[in-house]
């Protein structure tokens, strides 16, 4: 239903809805979901989404902006990176890539470890605070799709992606790191393109990235 006259954008109940809840009406027509009036903005207020595209009324948060979730996960990619070089020279391993001999177990084993080490960081940093240090610099906090708090399930999925990705892409020459680079690329075109800017993890542990700022 569209005739409201001459009513200005705002928050209203529209006909129709449940009683005791509002939506939004953009001056031609009812947009977004019935919010409850106990949550909903003041009659008349403002559309968060007007100002805000990451604003989501499903939920009632604001989306992670997809730009600075990449810088977010390249700041934990570096400290895992950091870790893992550390790892390899102590396995004798700093000289790869530069004619240096290691044997295959050695990065075999370098590798379960840096895999692991990419495990335990992003399992303990949801399961403490729901967000990685990458994260918390930009103030964001990883939920569920349902907007309710992290559970084991959804931790242990987002931390095994991570995992997996990592022991990949060390342990398998070449194919590994392009298998790496496709796993990046995808995550990079789905933040972009998802409604919500899930990526690989969050489609897979069925979850969502907000900001708290």
């Amino acid at each position: 239903m569209t005739d409201q006259g001459a009513k200005p954008p705002g928050w209203y109940h529209a006909p129709g809805d449940p009683d005791g809840t509002q939506r939004y009406w953009d001056g031609a027509a009812w947009t977004g979901e019935p919010q409850p009036v106990a949550s909903a903005p003041p009659p008349g207020a403002a559309y968060p989404g007007a100002v805000n595209p990451e604003y989501d009324a499903q939920l009632g948060v604001t989306l992670a902006n997809p730009g600075m979730r990449i810088v977010a996960r390249f700041i934990d990619g570096l400290l895992m990176g950091v870790i893992s070089f550390i790892i390899g020279l102590a396995f004798g391993l700093g000289s790869i890539g530069v004619g240096g001999d290691y044997s295959f177990g050695a990065v075999v084993i370098v590798s379960v470890l840096s895999a692991a080490v990419s495990f335990g960081y992003e399992y303990l940093m949801l399961n403490s605070s729901s967000a990685t240090l990458g994260k918390r610099v930009f103030g964001f906090k990883v939920i569920r799709e349902d907007g309710q708090p992290l559970d084991s399930n959804n931790v242990m999925m987002r931390a095994g992606v991570w995992g997996v990705v990592t022991l990949v892409a060390n342990v398998v020459p070449v194919l590994g790191s392009l298998l790496s680079l496709v796993f990046i690329v995808t995550c990079i075109v789905f933040l972009f393109s998802k409604p919500q800017h899930q990526d690989v993890p969050d489609l897979v542990a069925k979850t969502v990235v907000i900001t708290t700022r």
